[in-house]
């Protein structure tokens, strides 16, 4: 999954292509849901964006000019995770000063 994300998004080279049989079926679950708002809406709201249990979006109105995918999310939060980390009580990864 994170080759999948790195690959699309940048990392080493910018991949475009979904060559290998596993990758289509990921990119369409990741766009299942997405999150954001990227026509800078201002109440948060639900879209379906087809026929009903299809496809959906959430507007979050915080996130102007965003879209994220459930796969971006799920990198999001593993990073998030990565960085809470503790080891006797001292933390595995420091981010900036302080």
């Amino acid at each position: 999954m994170l080759l999948f994300v790195a690959n699309k998004y940048g990392g080493v080279h910018f991949d475009e292509q979904r060559d290998k049989p596993w990758q289509e079926p990921l990119e369409r679950a990741a766009n299942y849901m997405t999150f954001g708002n990227p026509n800078n809406e201002t109440e948060q709201r639900f879209i379906e964006l087809g026929e009903p249990g299809g496809p959906c979006m959430f507007i979050v109105p915080n996130e102007k000019g965003n879209l994220w995918s459930c796969l971006e999310i799920e990198l999001l939060c593993a990073a998030q995770s990565l960085l809470n980390v503790h080891c006797n009580g001292q933390r595995l990864i420091i981010t900036g000063e302080g």
